[in-house]
């Protein structure tokens, strides 16, 4: 059996979906964070925009059916619990919903959401927050992109710069979910933000700060810049001084900026490195 349809709609909304109290909201926007995203873009634009508007959670998903052992990981001798929840704090025209994709039960996770979004909260756009892994440099510009679920939204984002996605690997939570909001008729959008493959596991600053110029542009989000190009800078040279010791990080590193392509092995080594050289 199918385990994503044994579960009736009276479960998913007495079990699944956890009220902690009613917000006064008026037309809001709601921004889906995913954590653990390559770069810690969900990391670092939660704490960002939560900090902004002050937000408190509101609302829950129960993790219950959506994770093995309930999604308890242990990372570092600490036990991490999936928290996915609902935000909304001195603005009254923004929600953020934070939490971590989904293992199984992926059309009731995404129906849940969508539950709070349109019957109950009155959402007027949806937004989720990604990143795509590329072979760029540091120093390169990061690019960004968007992916749509109707050409109103589309039309909206012109003025923003971004670049059109073509996708055609496995679908991502954020585009089925775009794909199940497009039926209840609420306009969403994702984007996609390009980091250095070898900056996934840890802060990709650069990648960081575009987001944020769009949420700023955007919604008018008074977000400041400067931490953001001390903490690439200082990062840059604690790069720089990781290549005057390991001969294959600079060699591999190297090649990149020749756009030669490196070999499976040698992007995970680089990746691993990168990450105990620059995670502190």
């Amino acid at each position: 059996m199918n385990s994503s349809r044994s579960f009736s709609k009276k479960m998913q909304r007495n079990d699944i979906i956890r009220w902690i109290r009613e917000p006064e909201l008026n037309n809001p926007v709601l921004f889906v964070i995913w954590e653990r995203v390559p770069g810690k873009i969900g990391e670092r634009i939660f704490n960002e925009l939560n900090k902004k508007i002050n937000g408190e959670v509101f609302c829950e998903i129960t993790p219950a059916i959506f994770y093995t052992l309930n999604g308890v990981e242990i990372e570092n001798d600490i036990a991490i619990i999936p928290n996915n929840g609902f935000y909304c704090g001195q603005r009254n025209d923004i929600v953020i919903f934070k939490g971590s994709e989904p293992q199984f039960n992926h059309y009731q996770f995404v129906s849940a959401i969508l539950e709070i979004a349109c019957e109950r909260l009155f959402i007027k756009e949806i937004y989720t927050l990604n990143s795509l892994v590329s072979s760029s440099t540091f120093s390169a510009p990061r690019r960004i992109w968007g992916v749509y679920n109707e050409s109103g939204i589309k039309e909206k984002m012109k003025e923003y710069g971004l670049l059109d996605m073509t996708y055609e690997g496995t679908p991502a939570t954020s585009s089925y979910l775009l794909y199940e909001a497009k039926k209840k008729n609420l306009p969403g959008m994702s984007l996609w933000c390009e980091i250095p493959f070898y900056l996934s596991l840890v802060d990709d600053y650069q990648s960081q700060k575009m987001i944020l110029q769009f949420l700023r542009k955007r919604f008018n989000i008074d977000f400041e810049f400067d931490k953001f190009d001390r903490l690439s800078e200082e990062q840059g040279k604690r790069l720089f001084n990781l290549r005057m010791v390991d001969k294959k990080i600079d060699q591999y590193l190297g090649s990149i900026e020749m756009n030669i392509p490196l070999t499976e092995e040698e992007r995970l080594y680089l990746t691993n490195k990168i990450y105990e050289g620059l995670r502190f």
